[in-house]
């Protein structure tokens, strides 16, 4: 068991620049210190905030959502969001996550206060304001490591997969996060609580992997590939909504010793992800799911509005209750929601053209005239 710290220095620059500089791991624990921070800065005359990503040791999944939320919350406030002295490693889990495209990034603190503007570049040296937070850490290894994210990658490439229907709307597709979706943005959060478990929870998020596909609630169909969850590794999943079949998949985003995440592809219900991580809070136990997304396009955003959202946290609920039973735990799941963002972004109502939905019906009904044709050529 250890700890894993965030420190957030907080400076004003100018009456308009802000710095927060990290120092650490960034994490799920950052969100409140982080968000009330830039509430603060907001409450003045700030339109500018940097993130100084210089002494930055790893960012996990958890860490992702965070600066997510802190960028919805920045344009929301009409603030502008840069980042600075990032390394190779948070460069690619920005490009993964789709923050590198509406974070623009410099190579120093010094360029990003130029275009700023910001006293010709100064590096800053005033009065800073220190928060910091921590989470316990159960698993092995150096959480938020980029060895537990996967290769970002313009389209998915799937295995081979036993058992599977077809890789349809997912080979080939472009792993999407919640910035690139539609319909407003949702944090929905998943927990079951229980105390005095005699399993750790690299135990239980290890049991979790092994046995997700018998977790499923009957209408989903899990596929992992061969390699299992692991980073970079594709599941693909055969559903039916309201009795309307669709078939797409996810692509393994993040997993270390107690967290996965799973990233959506385009033409999905949802662009975002969602992750499953086991952690300890006083003397609980707490499995967790969580999920930041948005509709895709403009047609989900209706469905998820007449149905579709009660259908996904059904499937969620059942999961954790699966995995109560298969522990043997006697506690209720719980669910807690929030819009983090209500805007509907009209740029992307393009993303229709990938509407998975739309695609495996088409494939269902031309499947029985591909099948008859095969039969003629034999």
């Amino acid at each position: 068991m250890g700890q894993l710290s965030l420190t957030v220095g907080v400076e004003s620059v100018s009456a308009s620049v802000v710095v927060f500089s990290l120092q650490g791991v960034v994490t799920a624990a950052a969100d409140t210190a982080m968000a009330e921070a830039l509430d603060d800065a907001a409450s003045g005359s700030a339109r500018h905030v940097i993130l100084d990503f210089s002494a930055v040791s790893g960012v996990d999944s958890g860490g992702a959502s965070t600066l997510v939320r802190f960028w919805a919350k920045a344009k929301s406030r009409r603030i502008n969001l840069s980042a600075a002295s990032a390394d190779s490693d948070v460069k690619e889990i920005l490009h993964l996550t789709g923050l590198a495209e509406v974070l623009p990034t410099f190579d120093s603190l010094s360029q990003a206060l130029s275009a700023a503007g910001a006293g010709g570049g100064a590096v800053p040296a005033g009065e800073v304001k220190r928060l910091e937070v921590s989470e316990e850490y159960s698993g092995g290894g150096r959480r938020g490591s980029i060895v537990y994210w996967a290769k970002p990658v313009e389209k998915i490439r799937v295995m081979k997969v036993p058992g599977a229907v077809s890789s349809l709307n997912v080979e080939g597709r472009r792993p999407v996060g919640p910035i690139r979706g539609f319909g407003q943005m949702w944090e929905k959060t998943y927990e079951l609580r229980f105390q005095n478990s005699r399993r750790t929870p690299f135990d239980i998020a290890a049991t979790t992997k092994q046995n997700f596909v018998r977790f499923q609630p009957p209408q989903n169909q899990f596929y992992p590939s061969p390699a299992g969850i692991v980073p970079g590794a594709t599941v693909l999943i055969r559903s039916t909504v309201a009795g309307v079949p669709i078939l797409t998949g996810v692509l393994v985003s993040y997993a270390d010793d107690v967290s996965f995440t799973f990233m959506t592809p385009q033409g999905h219900p949802e662009s975002g992800w969602v992750t499953f991580r086991v952690f300890r809070e006083a003397n609980e136990t707490v499995c967790q799911i969580q999920g930041l997304a948005r509709a895709n396009d403009p047609l989900y955003e209706i469905a998820f509005r007449l149905h579709g959202s009660k259908f996904q946290e059904m499937t969620w609920k059942h999961v954790l209750r699966s995995l109560a039973k298969h522990l043997d735990v006697d506690a209720p799941v719980t669910m807690k929601k929030r819009c983090v963002a209500p805007d509907l972004q009209w740029s992307q109502a393009g993303n229709i053209r990938y509407n998975a939905q739309i695609w495996t019906l088409a494939y269902v009904l031309v499947w029985p005239f591909r099948r008859v044709a095969r039969i003629f050529k034999k």
